[in-house]
């Protein structure tokens, strides 16, 4: 399962990062069937791999979403892990 989250975000970001007047990417998941540390696994595996030069933007909701939120911040990498919807698009508005 994790193996395929990791590689459903690689295709997303190598899409959405074609672009280039993207300046960030918002990611805002509920994770009901599938756990939030897992999801904030695939999605730091998938950053590292992809080389990600935009800030990632992350709002979880859902099961264990504190643990994968601290995972994300804990990864070092540019995510910010925001946990309301307004304010994950003033982070993710001002290239943070």
């Amino acid at each position: 399962m994790e193996l395929l989250i990791q590689n459903e975000f690689q295709k997303a970001f190598k899409i959405i990062l074609s672009d280039k007047a993207v300046q960030a990417v918002l990611i805002n998941i509920f994770g009901g069937i599938v756990r939030c540390d897992v999801i904030a696994d695939g999605i730091i595996e998938a950053v590292e791999q992809i080389g990600v030069n935009v800030p990632v933007v992350v709002r979880l909701e859902g099961n264990n979403a504190e643990i994968g939120s601290d995972k994300l911040a804990e990864s070092g990498l540019n995510i910010i892990s925001a946990f309301w919807v307004g304010r994950c698009s003033k982070v993710g508005g001002r290239g943070l």
